[in-house]
């Protein structure tokens, strides 16, 4: 029964404390909507217990995100520097099924 607890402590920072999301540097969130949430089994195998997972599904206004002919005000992050690719020959052989490289 934690997981109820758990998902509702979530969903209640989300609706309730969306500066949250903005001091966490989700910049613009405005307005957060929750729209639904399902608790369910998780599968696994040879379990000694039950294991449950809760979803949490919400809707969130984000300010600035596309701007019409312009994009977001400021970049959200720095150019990544992303390196550069190496060359790589690859030989492939063709082996007939069942017999070994």
């Amino acid at each position: 029964m934690h997981l109820k607890a758990y998902a509702t402590a979530i969903r209640g920072i989300m609706i309730h404390k969306p500066q949250t999301l903005r001091d966490n540097g989700l910049e613009g969130a405005n307005t957060v909507i929750w729209v639904g949430e399902s608790y369910d089994d998780i599968d696994i195998p040879d379990q000694h217990r039950l294991y449950k997972g809760a979803s949490l599904w919400f809707n969130i206004d984000v300010n600035a995100v596309v701007a019409r002919r312009g994009g977001p005000l400021v970049p959200d992050l720095a150019p990544a520097d992303w390196g550069s690719a190496d060359v790589v020959d690859v030989d492939i052989v063709k082996v007939p099924l069942g017999e070994e490289v």
